[in-house]
């Protein structure tokens, strides 16, 4: 998912030390209705999956290079 959401969202949920009065946050609405931080996932996630995950997405892609967006997850996850 992180790989095609568009950048901002990406960018946003793989901060961890979001400027005072930038953070995000959004109110869903439905069976979990409530408000949800949208920044700082990589401190709630476990990042050994995050980057098997990444290694299978890149090597079924048949990518020989990284794009950012492959790059900014890996750093996050490590």
């Amino acid at each position: 998912m992180l790989l095609s959401c568009p950048e901002n969202i990406r960018s946003a949920v793989l901060e961890i030390n979001p400027l005072p009065g930038t953070e995000e946050e959004v109110y869903v609405s439905g069976a979990n209705t409530g408000k949800y931080r949208t920044y700082g996932a990589p401190i709630e996630w476990n990042n050994l999956f995050i980057a098997q995950e990444l290694q299978k997405s890149v090597i079924s892609e048949g990518l020989e290079v990284l794009e950012q967006n492959h790059i900014d997850i890996f750093d996050s996850a490590i």
